[in-house]
């Protein structure tokens, strides 16, 4: 029998969100999660776009991601809780997509969606290289779609509700924004002895944001705290990050790829020559590493696990955060599957 599906939409009313609640037709509820930030006046403006659809709106009691969805998931009734971020358009038919593959009722069983740069803007070198290099690792999954918890990207997510509710949800005390859905991914993997993940095809939708180095030297800085709370929370694992940037702290950078990033940072990728695309990358990965070990040697030493899981770089919202940040930050990079 089809689930009923709740889709959560967890927001800080900083961006339009018609084209997002439009794009949930099919779903049988929709509940907006309001951060607990959001003043009266963002509030009128969000309520005002769920009416448009017929949403609901529920205000979190702390600032977060995190907490933004739990309130949105636990106020909602369907069987099937899709996690989708504000800044995620559906492709028509994703939501029965993620419906469907749940047909079975399997508890274990977790569904995600891509989501994929507009087509109808110029997308830069460097935003195409975050996204596939830092922000997701979607080329690591296998052709049948199959993976694990590692994968497990809250920007675009079905979980089943009762899988949901025997972990209680995203930890918003120790996670608020920021590896939150690799906590819970590994959480819930622990709680169903072993969490299947499936990419579908047909479940994801566009991307509807911007990235600019500018905004990822902030948060670059926001992910090396997070994922130092995310390896002391699961010892087991180890600090991925933070062991690619010392080994990419080893090299030095091409003399020319300063200028290579510069051109990388306003042109397509397809405008630039394969050579002048890996110089710009390699001097994106050094300056970035360089803003994550500073900070990352503020904190306490973390001592690293035996499992190859640590998070890959990615997103995270600050939007649901204290820093203010624009595009796509409420979610953290995947992990490395084990060994």
């Amino acid at each position: 029998m089809s689930p009923t599906v709740t889709v959560v939409l967890p927001t800080a009313g900083r961006r339009p969100l018609e084209r997002t609640l439009a794009a949930t037709a099919g779903a049988d509820e929709v509940v907006l999660g309001l951060d607990a930030t959001v003043g009266a006046a963002g509030e009128a403006a969000v309520c005002a776009a769920a009416g448009t659809v017929g949403a609901q709106v529920v205000r979190a009691d702390a600032p977060g991601a995190s907490a933004a969805r739990n309130a949105a998931w636990r106020h909602g009734t369907g069987d099937l809780v899709l996690l989708v971020d504000d800044d995620v358009v559906l492709d028509p038919g994703a939501v029965d997509a993620h419906r469907a593959a749940h047909a079975a009722g399997d508890p274990d069983r977790v569904t995600l969606g891509r989501p994929r740069w507009p087509t109808d803007r110029r997308v830069t070198a460097f935003e195409t290289w975050v996204d596939e290099a830092l922000q997701f690792r979607f080329a690591e999954i296998p052709a049948d779609g199959e993976t694990g918890w590692w994968h497990l990207y809250s920007c675009c997510a079905a979980i089943p509700r009762a899988t949901l509710e025997r972990v209680d949800g995203f930890d918003e005390v120790r996670f608020p924004f920021g590896y939150e859905d690799l906590d819970l991914g590994r959480r819930l993997d622990r709680a169903v002895g072993g969490l299947r993940v499936r990419l579908l095809p047909d479940g994801g939708g566009i991307h509807d944001t911007r990235m600019t180095l500018t905004e990822w030297r902030t948060r670059i800085r926001r992910i090396a705290r997070t994922e130092r709370d995310f390896v002391r929370a699961h010892p087991d694992l180890d600090a991925h990050l933070h062991a690619r940037f010392v080994a990419t702290r080893g090299h030095r950078p091409p003399r020319s790829g300063r200028v290579a990033a510069a051109i990388g940072e306003r042109a397509p990728a397809g405008r630039l020559t394969e050579a002048v695309r890996r110089r710009a990358a390699i001097w994106w990965e050094h300056d970035l590493a360089a803003r994550f070990l500073e900070e990352w040697a503020r904190g306490p030493a973390v001592g690293g696990g035996d499992e190859r899981h640590g998070p890959a770089v990615g997103g995270g919202d600050e939007r649901h955060g204290p820093a203010a940040g624009g595009g796509d930050e409420g979610r953290e990079p995947g992990a490395t599957p084990p060994s």
